[in-house]
């Protein structure tokens, strides 16, 4: 297989030694390729390097990503589902080297599950928590809705563009390219 590899620390002073060590070692390990994007960035800002290698993984480019623990790919148990999601939809592979999980073995594919379906209890937990606060106050308590280009999304959406690939270029999930394609009365589906 050949892997894009992720290794990410939050500032400049860090070092990214042990895990750009651990995935060569891994790879070497499993007899599979890897070329490696680096940041010294937070996760909490836009990550270039990250969002590079995903669409060149999403394009073909790679089989699938692999780095060394589930907190330097995701910021949150949501944006993790959605990463692997979207990784799944296109037949890649995704491989936590500290977490066991390589989709690509029964066993990875077990760890897979059971993280999904913990992202999934926490998405449930979320929208019990939204209606009974709506319940009570009268009021919707989520965030607001993120601006979408919505001419762009139609014109990939009618050109063969897959939901995934609409979510990961446009950083929502692939829910919200349902929901939006839906009141813009482009596809008729329901959650």
């Amino acid at each position: 297989m050949k892997l894009a590899g992720y290794a990410r620390v939050s500032t400049k002073e860090q070092n990214l030694d042990k895990q750009l060590k651990s995935i060569k070692d891994f790879c070497e390990l499993k007899n599979h390729q890897v070329d490696i994007f680096q940041e010294k960035i937070s996760a909490v800002k836009e990550r270039p390097e990250f969002d590079k290698m995903i669409k060149l993984v999403l394009t073909g480019e790679y089989d699938g990503l692999i780095a060394t623990d589930l907190d330097r790919v995701g910021r949150s148990v949501m944006d993790l589902s959605n990463l692997a999601h979207n990784l799944k939809d296109n037949n890649k592979e995704l491989i936590i080297i500290n977490k066991n999980i390589d989709t690509s073995t029964t066993q990875g594919k077990l760890m897979y599950n059971i993280f999904s379906s913990f992202a999934e209890f926490e998405r449930d937990v979320i929208r019990e928590r939204l209606a009974s606060g709506k319940k009570h106050s009268g009021k919707y308590g989520g965030r607001n809705r993120k601006p979408l280009p919505r001419d762009a999304i139609i014109k990939h959406f009618k050109n063969g563009a897959s939901y995934a690939w609409l979510a990961t270029t446009f950083a929502v999930s692939r829910a919200t390219i349902y929901r939006r394609l839906k009141e813009w009365g482009v596809v008729n589906v329901s959650l």
